[in-house]
């Protein structure tokens, strides 16, 4: 199908990413003329990407994340990364599940677009052989009309989110920008668990016994009585536990002694 888009002076920017496709022009006095044999889910992605107010394309992301774009059409591969690169983000296509996998041996992306159905290997198939030390990467599943109940399947397996295509570049921009700022946050969350476990491993059995009692709540008189040691031995453990757990003041142990149980439970399973 032969498609023209005129365009106006703002958008030329767009315009010379689609040129570095192949995608033919002609200029005349009101912008630029653009020429392409394309699919409706193409035209819809590249009329909304060459109308974009340029004002809006960096403000999701200065840091410029790296987004894996895993589908096995050419068309929808092109169409989101010429998109999503208009909005700062850095963009590695990937025809077919296995390549995405192999790839993490490598570099692990900021974010997942993933399409649900692909050949060899599918997108309920790629989320189950995801690594561990890759399994925190915020996944978005790219579905077509009816494919609701597979895209709660994988939400279920770990995806964050899904779509249904033909996708709105702005609008996926500014979700897959909010699923990075939540996936670093719960990063940054589980640093804090680990450093507080490190922290707790410093302690001696004895002092291990004595901060068990003193998140319960005894007092230094209590605990000498159910250890059968002097009270004066409490106060200086409870002192060294203190010092070797970087906190000032009870509840500050409390806080930290609460986080490093947290770290200690089994996280579920569901695939």
């Amino acid at each position: 199908m032969l498609m023209i888009i005129r365009l106006t002076p703002t958008s030329i920017v767009g315009a010379r990413r689609l040129l570095e496709g192949g995608v033919r022009a002609g200029s005349g006095r009101k912008g630029v003329v653009l020429c392409a044999s394309m699919r409706r889910y193409d035209r819809a992605g590249v009329e909304e990407l060459l109308t974009a107010d340029p004002q809006d394309t960096n403000d999701n992301n200065d840091a410029k994340h790296r987004i894996a774009i895993v589908d096995d059409e050419s068309g929808v591969r092109q169409t989101l990364v010429r998109g999503l690169e208009r909005f700062g983000y850095v963009c590695r296509p990937f025809r077919s599940g296995v390549d995405f996998l192999d790839s993490l041996e490598f570099e692990i992306p900021d974010c997942v677009v993933l399409d649900m159905r692909m050949p060899e290997l599918d997108g309920l198939g790629v989320l189950g052989k995801i690594p561990a030390e890759a399994q925190a990467i915020p996944v978005i599943m790219l579905t077509s009309h009816g494919e609701v109940s597979l895209a709660v399947e994988a939400m279920k397996c770990g995806a964050v989110d899904f779509v249904e295509k033909p996708v709105s570049i702005k609008s996926f921009a500014d979700k897959i920008a909010g699923h990075i700022e939540r996936s670093v946050e719960l990063r940054r969350q589980v640093a804090e668990v680990e450093a507080c476990k490190s922290l707790i491993a410093r302690l001696t059995s004895r002092e291990s016994e004595i901060a068990s009692q003193i998140v319960h709540g005894s007092s230094n008189k209590e605990i000498a009585r159910a250890l059968d040691i002097s009270p004066r031995t409490v106060e200086v453990h409870r002192a060294n536990i203190f010092k070797k757990l970087e906190v000032r003041n009870a509840v500050e142990f409390a806080l930290t002694f609460e986080r490093a149980k947290f770290a200690a439970r089994p996280a579920s399973v569901n695939c």
